[in-house]
């Protein structure tokens, strides 16, 4: 299978979660006999609709478009070709829809991490029938209020970036005391931050969990803003933050994929882009603050 093929070859990559086709995405060849001969079962035509049956993640659904006269796949994806009394977008959006993810879902065996659903299993999924020309209206009703979405969509672009600017520009005033200096002046004489931090720096030396961390300073005094800091408001104190937290970084268990494939459950396995598994038992309960190191 090579870019100097004749005949594109498709993997679970390229199918997509809209109903889309990707085939600018490590677009594959194969040559006419293996077409014809070797994979002549999986060969596809245009109009056809593709769904992957290994994962996670199941549920990718594509119209093969007829950018080709042919095509061909590999044994991860499933094609359902419709007659012509019903439409193929239609099945489409079926197989798309929660019905179906849930009952693939349902249906779909975990081996070492993966999910694998059995094309009779696939054969067997229940799904509604409308007239013909009931059809056609659902289809293009749908595709007019995807279209508004898609509309809607990249004018909603424009508002992340103008978000985290504001949502900044909130941080920097509440940590100069500008949110809170009505209240500071409603509530002279409450007791100063280094007077907070001292009862702080006791509770943690009394319960501090990593011995390591017990041989830290006990110098009091306060701390100088880092360079270019803004100055605190009175009663205000700069701490470092082994200060007021505990660092539970040493009880943590990295567990390799094929460990945690032995241990599915549904307590969260955090990486550092997030929530990457789910564990039969867990290590820390209640609040933490997550820090990833990568």
């Amino acid at each position: 299978m090579t870019q100097d093929g004749q005949v594109p070859f498709l993997k679970v990559y390229n199918l997509t979660f809209t109903g889309e086709l990707d085939f600018t995405r490590e677009p594959t060849f194969i040559d006419f006999e293996t077409h014809e001969k070797v994979l002549k079962k999986s060969r596809l035509l245009p109009g056809d609709v593709l769904m992957n049956i290994v994962g996670p993640p199941l549920g990718k659904v594509s119209i093969v478009p007829d950018d080709y006269p042919e095509w061909n796949m590999n044994q991860a994806i499933v094609f359902f070709r419709t007659s012509h009394l019903y439409s193929n977008k239609l099945l489409c959006l079926w197989l798309r829809g929660e019905f179906a993810k849930k009952f693939f879902g349902q249906e779909a065996k975990a081996t070492a991490g993966q999910y694998n659903v059995r094309t009779s299993k696939c054969r067997q999924l229940p799904i509604p029938v409308p007239p013909a020309d009931e059809q056609r209206r659902i289809v293009a009703r749908i595709e007019e209020l995807t279209a508004r979405s898609k509309t809607a969509k990249q004018a909603l672009q424009a508002i992340p970036p103008l978000l985290e600017k504001f949502r900044q520009s909130v941080l920097a005033a509440a940590f100069r005391g500008d949110l809170t200096a009505d209240w500071r002046l409603k509530n002279v004489g409450t007791p100063s931050a280094d007077t907070f931090l001292a009862g702080v720096r006791e509770e943690l030396a009394r319960n501090r969990l990593d011995k390591s961390q017990a041989k830290r300073s006990n110098d009091d005094r306060q701390l100088l803003g880092p360079a270019g800091s803004p100055a605190l408001p009175t009663g205000w104190a700069w701490a470092k933050l082994e200060d007021i937290t505990y660092n539970l970084d040493g009880r943590r268990i990295p567990l390799v994929a094929s460990e945690r494939a032995k241990r599915r459950g549904p307590y969260p396995y955090y990486g550092a882009s997030g929530v990457i598994d789910g564990l039969n038992d867990f290590i820390f309960e209640g609040p933490h603050l997550l820090v990833a190191e990568d």
